[in-house]
């Protein structure tokens, strides 16, 4: 009898202990990231939400069931914690030490740390999980949809109302102070392209030549250049609506809960973001556009929402092509994206993915041999190589050694010894100006084969150099969220005679201290974090798949191929334009992933999981 007492006694203290280090790492993990040189916001809010699960779930007891759940779970919580780890490795590398610390007690403190940040920041992301776990294993048998109730709005009253709100604000704003759009460098090369009739694909093709479509019709109707460009961000307007709008009907006729589409509508009402580039000439945004159509059209077929399931299809497929040509990475996302369906769902949907699989070779021919009849040029090697690039420019600009033979191979396409001064660690564009300078790109086609295995070597060599240029070249978009521009309000100088018309300096005014409220407010900057939205997706991904929701599951895919794209090719770690297709349809697959949470909590459930 005592023996069993001891035993017991036993195992409760090493449950509190255990109990006691998650928490004295938790606080860790918050109090050490303080030093990062990201965003705190985010890692506020995760280390906020990970003690209010850790509370929720000892309160209910919740237990991962069964090995396969546990496997999961702790992958997932591995995965986000090695995120934060490894973003933030300047934080143990560079630790500033007394002079007083020896060799051994600074690495004896670096190791320590490390492994504090990482567990800290596995128990937090572990116990968000564990609470989602305990909903989606709720949500299990639920009916379709949340909280369904009697609404008397028609789903296209709806649709109309949202279309038509956001058209005409934002149009008005582009009108009174932005007119006649925001256009950059690239936004002026493109119409130079058109007005020349000289094109490369460097800017997509095909959509410099709906800019050119909608700047002739402009013309024509208005017969000046400001007019013209007006009338692109005119159909900009009415698209990026037309989108929208698209997804609040969708969410709409889905759930029946009229809550939660207007609470989508008026995301995509206030975010500055969507209202600036609403009217900003660049192919991001059209191309936001086609994913976020895309991926809500694709839900509405293998859903079957709405009577008219042609009309989805149709969606679905003019959006998966409009993904491939509208950005270079938009092809390989989409063949990443059905790829993965055609694993999960090749016994239940393989009409679709045959029409996703015709839209890829289709898009291949467009992108490729026609633009080849057309002499339209491709972008130059270097321009896909800005991760490689990168790797090898940093073990150059670290000073390590290459052999002779390295040296003078990489020698034939770049001045080595400006490496080191050009080198930028979050920028791709000095090293590539280097190569270019040295105009012989064609030497990198022609030795192909020596040059992959000099990059492989130098990566066997020192894989730690090719880690911290990986990391640095890419975090912003998998880790929280940093500091770095994300909108322009000009028209970029030139001599076409577009130029800046403001008929109301009280709307200017109110716009620019608008856009400063999100970008200077850290309460706000939480809406701009790149890294912290794409967290939220990869937490919708966990949900689904407890809760065996296969379809809400691969919605999120595509969003997360694309933004798997950059992490091998992007040239800059943290352009919001890059990657603003996650802030376009975000929030449908937040609804689509996590809605029946709220049908969860709206009932009383006592049970332990």
């Amino acid at each position: 009898m005592n023996r069993n007492k001891r035993r017991t006694n036993n195992k409760h203290k090493k449950s509190n202990c255990t109990i006691i280090f998650e928490i004295v790492t938790m606080v860790f993990w918050v109090t050490y990231l303080l030093k990062s040189d990201a965003y705190y916001m985010p890692y506020l809010i995760l280390g906020a939400a990970g003690f209010v699960c850790f509370m929720f779930n000892k309160s209910k007891e919740v237990k991962l069931q069964g090995k396969k759940d546990e496997i999961i779970t702790r992958c997932y919580g591995i995965l986000f914690s090695m995120m934060v780890a490894l973003a933030n490795y300047n934080l143990y590398l560079n630790q500033e030490m007394t002079g007083y610390a020896g060799d051994f007690f600074k690495w004896i403190y670096l190791i320590c740390s490390a492994y504090l940040v990482f567990v800290g920041g596995y128990y937090i992301f572990f116990q968000i999980l564990l609470s989602l776990y305990y909903f989606a294993k709720c949500a299990i048998g639920q009916k379709e949809g949340v909280l369904k109730k009697e609404c008397k709005i028609k789903d296209w009253q709806l649709f109309l109302a949202v279309w038509g709100i956001i058209v005409v604000f934002n149009a008005g704003v582009m009108f009174l102070a932005q007119y006649p759009g925001v256009l950059t460098p690239d936004s002026i090369n493109q119409i130079t392209q058109l007005l020349n009739g000289t094109y490369s694909n460097h800017h997509p093709y095909y959509h410099t030549q709906i800019i050119h479509i909608m700047m002739a019709l402009g013309y024509r109707l208005f017969g000046n250049i400001n007019a013209a460009v007006a009338t692109f961000s005119m159909f900009s307007i009415i698209m990026m609506a037309f989108c929208f709008a698209y997804v609040v009907y969708t969410i709409f006729q889905w759930s029946n809960n009229l809550k939660m589409a207007l609470i989508v509508f008026i995301w995509y009402f206030v975010m500055p973001f969507h209202i600036i580039y609403s009217f900003t000439i660049w192919k991001d945004v059209l191309f936001g556009a086609s994913v976020t159509f895309f991926v809500t059209g694709l839900f509405r077929v293998l859903k079957k929402v709405g009577s008219n399931i042609w009309i989805n299809y149709m969606v679905m497929l003019v959006a998966a092509l409009g993904m491939c040509l509208l950005r270079s990475n938009g092809w390989f996302a989409l063949l990443l994206s059905i790829s993965v369906f055609g694993a999960i769902f090749w016994n239940k949907h393989r009409k679709v993915l045959f029409m996703l699989g015709g839209i890829v070779f289709i898009s291949f021919v467009l992108k490729h041999p026609v633009l080849d009849a057309l002499h339209v040029p491709q972008p130059d090697r270097i321009e896909s190589l800005s991760i490689p690039a990168q790797q090898i420019a940093r073990v150059v600009a670290d000073g390590k050694e290459l052999t002779p033979e390295q040296e003078e191979l990489l020698g034939q396409i770049v001045d080595i010894e400006a490496i080191p001064e050009a080198y930028n660690e979050h920028l791709s564009d000095p090293i590539k100006k280097l190569v270019r300078a040295s105009g012989n790109q064609n030497y990198i086609n022609e030795n192909g084969i020596e040059f992959i295995k000099l990059y492989l070597q130098l990566g066997i060599t020192y894989p730690q150099e090719y880690l911290k240029a990986w990391v640095d070249q890419t975090k912003g978009y998998w880790n929280g969220g940093y500091n770095y521009w994300r909108w322009v309000t000009y028209v970029q100088e030139n001599s076409l005679g577009i130029e800046r018309v403001v008929r109301s300096g009280l709307m200017k005014q109110a716009l620019e201290e608008y856009l400063w409220l999100y970008a200077d407010l850290p309460i706000l900057q939480i809406f701009l974090c790149i890294g912290f939205h794409i967290w939220l997706i990869i937490f919708s991904t966990y949900f689904t798949w407890i809760k065996k929701d296969y379809i809400a599951l691969f919605i999120a895919i595509p969003i997360l191929m694309v933004d798997l794209s950059l992490l091998v090719a992007t040239p800059l770690y943290t352009e919001f334009r890059y990657i603003y297709t996650v802030f376009c349809s975000v929030p449908f697959i937040l609804c689509v992933s996590f809605g029946s949470i709220f049908q969860g909590i709206g009932r009383k459930n006592n049970n332990k999981i």
